[in-house]
């Protein structure tokens, strides 16, 4: 139990998973998880062998709570997108339905949601019921 989700009670947490599953330090690991600010900044903790990725079940949430129900299959179109000219295409598409839906979007670096230019594995995962999965596919819930 901690205090609040913030900066300090996730550096603790991710600390102490280290100690828990020390592959983590040695194993190419990919962390998946929301975008809370206080857990952003605590990943800065973790070793270069961890990728973060955004649940992109939390982006599309907060996406079509902005911008609309309507505009889920678009959304998934540029988060699944396995080629650039895949993701360009459905970007497109978006820009030419809802011009400030694309610029949301664009503003979430792609690197941390987009299939196709996420630098590590998400092992056929893009929502946060998977917080932490890495060698072999071992799975945190």
């Amino acid at each position: 139990m901690v205090e609040s989700e913030n900066a300090s009670s996730w550096e603790y947490f991710l600390f102490n998973l280290q100690l828990a599953i020390p592959e983590i330090s040695t194993q190419a690991t990919t962390l998946i998880s929301d975008r809370d600010k206080g857990l952003v900044a605590a990943c800065e903790v973790l070793p270069p062998t961890v990728i973060r990725a955004f649940c992109c079940q939390h982006l599309k949430e907060n996406f079509v709570s902005r911008y609309g129900r309507g505009l889920a299959t678009n959304f998934w179109a540029i988060a699944r997108a396995r080629s650039i000219a895949q993701f360009e295409s459905a970007m497109v598409a978006l820009q030419e339905l809802k011009p400030a839906a694309a610029e949301y979007l664009q503003n979430i670096d792609p690197t941390l949601w987009v299939h196709v230019f996420f630098p590590g594995r998400r092992y056929g995962h893009d929502t946060v019921r998977t917080r932490i999965i890495g060698p072999g596919a071992k799975m945190l819930n």
